[in-house]
């Protein structure tokens, strides 16, 4: 990709002289490109474009939407979408507040930001004191899933992160920002603050290091208001379901 970059300059800085001369009155005198020049950029444009294809996922990634149906008091059906991460073996990582009481859950998988096919869960193991659960699909991925490898390390302040979700429903949304905070206990969950934007739908979708390995879920935005404009988003890190530098 830096080479794409590379070429583009070099393409942009040789063409800047005829740019000039346009409105002179006179007729442009564009410079003919060295063959030296000329094949270099062909090689670092080729090279560019097979970088560019490999980064093309093959199948679904790791990313999944949730959408999960739970039965209420008054006899109604509420549905909370939310998200999650594919970890391996058919198994998807979560909130416990987005699959908390569900009858049904169904995970929707992401091809290329565009929601696919779609599989029903359930929920095979919870640990309420952080708000996880984890999830078990009910029949075969397809070929070329993702998966994902959770950090088993504590975050660093100012760490870059990249977060996937569904936020207000709006499907496989990518939003990017820094560790804000070192984690902390806050109501006796393990939290840390983030500056990456996230809203109602993000909970449970995974927040990526600059490795590409998920460092924690999307948790929380804490707000002083319902009509406040400062707030704080928080992740749940994933150092907490790690034993001896790797997931329990």
């Amino acid at each position: 990709m830096r080479k794409l970059f590379a070429a583009l300059a070099v393409l942009s800085v040789l063409a800047a002289p005829a740019l000039a001369q346009v409105g002179g009155g006179d007729e442009p005198n564009t410079p003919s490109v060295p063959p030296a020049v000329s094949e270099q950029l062909g090689n670092d444009l080729a090279q560019a474009q097979k970088e560019i294809a490999s980064a093309v996922p093959t199948g679904p990634s790791a990313d999944v939407l949730i959408e999960a149906a739970a039965p209420q008091k008054n006899g109604k059906v509420a549905v909370m979408t939310g998200s999650g991460v594919y970890v391996g073996k058919g198994l998807v990582i979560t909130d416990l507040h987005v699959v908390e009481g569900a009858k049904k859950i169904r995970i929707t998988l992401d091809r290329n930001g565009v929601a696919a096919e779609k599989f029903n869960a359930t929920v095979v193991k919870t640990e309420a004191k952080n708000d996880l659960a984890l999830l078990h699909v009910e029949t075969n991925l397809p070929e070329g899933m993702k998966s994902a490898e959770p950090a088993c390390r504590a975050p660093v302040i100012g760490e870059p992160i990249e977060i996937v979700g569904n936020p207000l429903g709006v499907q496989f949304v990518h939003t990017w920002g820094r560790v804000g905070g070192v984690a902390r206990v806050m109501d006796g969950k393990m939290l840390t603050p983030i500056d990456a934007t996230i809203a109602s739908g993000n909970s449970g979708g995974p927040v990526y290091d600059k490795d590409g390995k998920v460092l924690g879920l999307s948790e929380l935005v804490i707000t002083p208001g319902d009509h406040a404009v400062g707030f704080v988003n928080m992740m749940t890190p994933l150092f907490v379901i790690c034993k001896d530098g790797a997931p329990a």
